[in-house]
């Protein structure tokens, strides 16, 4: 696991690259919808990844992570990211 993002834009290039990006655990996986739009979590609960302006985080910085390949495919092996 991988953390130290040091802003949203990071965050972002990390979903872009199709890395798998989680925000506290790994109920809330962020992701890009079709629009371009950055999210996290899934379903009716799910929340910007950031404010209007794009820059302030829905969720402090040091709670989002990235999985390895082999993390993803061992904690997560039904889901392709």
């Amino acid at each position: 696991m991988r953390k130290g993002f040091s802003n949203a834009r990071e965050i972002m290039a990390a979903v872009d690259r199709r890395e798998a990006v989680y925000w506290t655990s790994l109920r809330y996986p962020v992701h890009k919808d079709h629009l371009g739009q950055y999210f996290i979590g899934e379903g009716p609960g799910m929340i910007g990844l950031t404010w209007a302006d794009g820059v302030t985080l829905n969720g402090r910085l040091e709670d989002f992570f990235v999985l390895t390949g082999e993390e993803h495919s061992t904690l997560c092996p039904n889901i392709v990211h």
